[in-house]
């Protein structure tokens, strides 16, 4: 048997947006009551020249990290959801991704806000809807550090897997088949999706952390949206 442990390659925030108000919504002002759900779909690349989304329904256990200002603060908290089958393997595409209950959904609000730029690290075994791996058979969510609570620091970077000696059945592989995705971060490529005016859907894509961006760029202020998370899924750099 071997152990084997997988570094969080979360990248965090250097500059912090210059906007603080809490207009989120580009045609209304929300109450304040009301929050806006962190967003994401993802994409399997852990396969050969795959760039779509699960072939079937897929349980995604993620760390959320939010900074601000110079890096001094910091949010950080676990959570974990559904990655839906996608129909469509053949073409660029994503399997949305669903929180099964209210308490796995992720805010902006309690993220700093319009002020955030999120870094997200997630793990997931792809086509595996239950998993559970290593000592006690621990799910996926707990072999991550932290709880539902957001932190006031960042939390471990480290996760373990075990990964079986007898690697001859492929039941076994595809059990302990760990994919992860950083792409969500300063140095990230794609994983920012920004909302088009023009089409009126999440199609632009960026790099970097999720953030807020302003409709109107030729204010420095004013009504806009939170950027949806697209989480690339690749196979795991292992640490001996």
């Amino acid at each position: 048997m071997k152990v084997l442990f997988y570094p969080l390659l979360v990248a965090t925030a250097m500059v912090a947006t210059a906007c603080t108000n809490d207009l989120e919504d580009d045609i209304q002002v929300l109450d304040p009551s009301t929050k806006t759900a962190i967003t994401f779909v993802g994409q399997d690349n852990s396969a050969p020249l795959t760039r779509a989304g699960f072939a079937a329904q897929t349980q995604i256990a993620m760390h959320i990290r939010s900074t601000k200002n110079d890096d001094s603060k910091i949010r950080e908290t676990r959570t974990w959801a559904t990655a839906q089958q996608d129909d469509d393997l053949t073409a660029v595409s994503f399997s949305n991704i669903i929180a099964p209950s209210d308490e796995n959904v992720r805010y902006w609000d309690d993220a700093f806000g319009r002020d955030a730029k999120l870094s997200v690290f997630a793990v997931a075994v792809p086509g595996k809807a239950d998993v559970t791996n290593g000592t006690g058979n621990k799910t996926l969510i707990n072999h991550l550090d932290g709880s539902s609570s957001w932190s006031t620091g960042a939390l471990s970077e480290v996760i373990e897997w075990t990964v079986s000696g007898d690697q001859s059945g492929s039941n076994v592989i595809a059990n302990e088949d760990l994919t992860y995705s950083n792409n969500i971060s300063a140095g990230g490529k794609g994983g920012a999706k920004a909302y088009d005016y023009t089409t009126n859907k999440y199609t632009s894509i960026n790099d970097g952390e999720l953030l807020f961006r302003i409709k109107d760029t030729s204010f420095p202020d004013g009504p806009g949206k939170f950027d949806q998370g697209n989480l690339k899924f690749n196979q795991s750099s292992i640490m001996h």
